[in-house]
């Protein structure tokens, strides 16, 4: 027999604090390497996910400050924190859409670009460029005003210069997202047809066959029997398309579009295709199937863990 599931996720924790502190022992001093061990292993792509965690002792009293994303990852945070037993540590981390942008989280760029860098300085790493028209999901506001953060269109997490955005409501941003059907509906229905002729095959870990599939394996070969090819895994196939929806923001779903969850360690963990109406088809333990958003059975196994969709095809 299995061990039950909190003893699995209690080693998870002690095998992974194991590989910093062998000996389960933390050290206030050390909890800014900590906090970038846990960027490293379980935020794992900055690229995806805000992440802004500082170490700062006042007054005698040590804590940690910042930005996360999601709630399973300030509880993953707090989990590997306790893990190395670093007694009472004050824990100030916000919950993005931070307080400055939370009452208009949405914008689309009005300059003809702009670069998105890795900081809020001028002189920081670019990592993205965004054009004239693009959607942009923001996440916090940088200190002297002049700076988001932001997602951009394909997902990528930047700082863009507030100047060069223009703040819209949600109705818009949909319309920008949406702005008529599918130009290949075709393609999609062919992707969401392979998936569902899959309905009730086995759900096999590391499966991609006729045999039994895992979450990602359902997607990918989904995809490809549309002609497109996704990587192997749920957080890499993360990186791919357009993003079209976040957990605070589901207006523009549509039928086609590529779910991910978070799973308990804060990372992504899972994936499916939206269908319309709530419904999605994925692979879970008691094989492929269809679920449902608004399902009660569901909704704290799919509903609340949902972090954002993608879309591949137009």
């Amino acid at each position: 027999m299995s061990d039950p599931p909190e003893l699995r996720h209690r080693r998870f924790w002690e095998n992974l604090a194991r590989q910093i502190e062998p000996e389960l022992q933390g050290q206030p001093a050390r909890l800014d390497v900590y906090l970038r061990f846990f960027e490293r292993e379980i935020i794992r792509d900055t690229r995806l996910f805000a992440c802004k965690l500082a170490a700062l002792r006042v007054d005698g009293v040590t804590r940690v400050v910042g930005l996360l994303e999601y709630q399973e990852q300030i509880d993953a945070l707090h989990r590997l924190l306790e893990t190395l037993q670093l007694g009472p540590i004050d824990s100030s981390i916000e919950l993005a859409p931070s307080s400055a942008v939370r009452d208009s989280p949405f914008a689309v760029v009005a300059a003809e670009r702009s670069f998105l860098r890795r900081d809020p300085t001028e002189k920081s790493e670019v990592v993205n460029e965004a054009l004239r028209g693009e959607p942009v999901f923001l996440l916090d506001l940088s200190a002297d005003h002049r700076r988001f953060l932001c997602h951009s269109a394909d997902g990528y997490v930047g700082w863009i210069t507030v100047h060069d955005v223009e703040r819209i409501p949600a109705e818009r941003l949909t319309a920008i997202l949406n702005p008529g059907p599918p130009r290949r509906p075709d393609l999609i229905e062919t992707a969401i047809a392979d998936a569902m002729s899959r309905i009730g095959a086995a759900y096999v870990w590391g499966g991609r066959s006729d045999a039994g599939v895992d979450c990602s394996g359902l997607v990918q070969r989904a995809f490809a029997a549309a002609g497109v090819h996704l990587p192997r895994d749920a957080e890499q196939q993360a990186l791919a398309g357009r993003l079209v929806a976040t957990r605070g923001y589901r207006d523009a779903l549509r039928r086609g579009d590529i779910l991910f969850f978070l799973g308990r360690r804060g990372f992504v963990a899972h994936t499916g295709i939206y269908l319309g109406e709530g419904r999605f088809v994925e692979s879970a333990n008691e094989g492929v199937k269809i679920s449902m958003f608004n399902d009660e059975a569901e909704r704290t196994r799919r509903d609340e863990s949902f972090c954002f969709a993608k879309r591949v095809i137009d």
